[in-house]
């Protein structure tokens, strides 16, 4: 729990930090992104130890790159034109937490992805 909490720290920062250009902390978010779905070409520490917890806990890796895509969109986007897309981005940015979550945590009862989403 602990590196997958350092993961979302990691790239919440990335794309909260107002002192780096949209467009570097965009590629920052592609690269993490693209090595979380294709593998790390040398992943640093912290990148091995999330990876690892896909294979361990039987996560689809593309959980993770939902919320990457989450924290993309706040770059670019503060407000929602519908509830639907409000909707959308709390998935991607904190119910998909929840539901990476209960599979570290050891969940079986069916109602725990309800409860996470």
């Amino acid at each position: 729990m602990v590196s997958f909490y350092a993961f979302c720290r990691v790239i919440d920062d990335i794309a909260d930090d107002n002192d780096t250009p949209v467009q570097d902390r965009r590629a920052q978010l592609n690269q993490w992104k693209e090595g979380l779905l294709k593998g790390f070409a040398q992943p640093d520490e912290l990148q091995s130890e999330v990876v690892a917890l896909t294979g361990k806990y039987s996560i689809p890796p593309s959980m993770l790159g939902e919320i990457v895509d989450g924290m993309i969109i706040d770059l670019d986007q503060s407000r929602f034109g519908t509830f639907d897309d409000l909707r959308m981005y709390c998935y991607k940015v904190a119910s998909v937490v929840g539901l990476f979550s209960i599979e570290i945590f050891g969940c079986t009862n069916p109602s725990s992805k309800d409860y996470a989403v």
